[in-house]
């Protein structure tokens, strides 16, 4: 599952996608913005990582 989520959040159109709107929103004056996009995805991931293995684990100790 981690790994889906990963190549979901590491697709090169996405980033490309955050890039602009971040250029929109605050302009191209930010020198290093694929930093920024970078660390946006890296929280996204980690918080849909702990959500999503939280459910599974639950859903397991239901199970048994």
């Amino acid at each position: 599952i981690s790994g889906l989520i990963f190549f979901i959040l590491a697709f090169p159109d996405l980033f490309k996608a955050v890039d602009s709107l971040l250029r929109t929103i605050f302009g191209s004056n930010i020198t290093n913005l694929h930093i920024v996009v970078l660390l946006i995805h890296s929280v996204i991931f980690s918080v849909l990582f702990y959500y999503v293995n939280r459910f599974v684990q639950k859903k397991l100790h239901d199970s048994l």
